[in-house]
Parts: C-alpha cells; sequence; structure tokens
C-alpha cells in the first residue's frame, strides 16, 4: 500500500479501529439480546 500523505493513513486506522470497534459492540449486544430471550424462555 502506497500513502501519499500521513493524514490518510491516520484516516484509515481511524476508520479501522472504529469498524473493530463497531462490530466488538454489535457481537456483544446480540448475545445479550439472545441471553435474555433464552432466559424469558426459561423462566
Amino acid at each position: 500500500m502506497n500513502y501519499d500523505s500521513s493524514s490518510e493513513y491516520e484516516k484509515e486506522k481511524a476508520i479501522f479501529v472504529l469498524f473493530i470497534f463497531l462490530s466488538s459492540n454489535v457481537k456483544h449486544f446480540v448475545l445479550h439480546v439472545m441471553y435474555e430471550r433464552c432466559y424469558r424462555n426459561k423462566a
């Protein structure tokens, strides 16, 4: 990969980190919802 400026690289890195953060949050949310559903079904 060839970057013309460091700012472009920083932007790419920020988007990448944000994507990972959001995806992990989504996973956590989905697991929480599934857990709630199972718990309510058993109760």
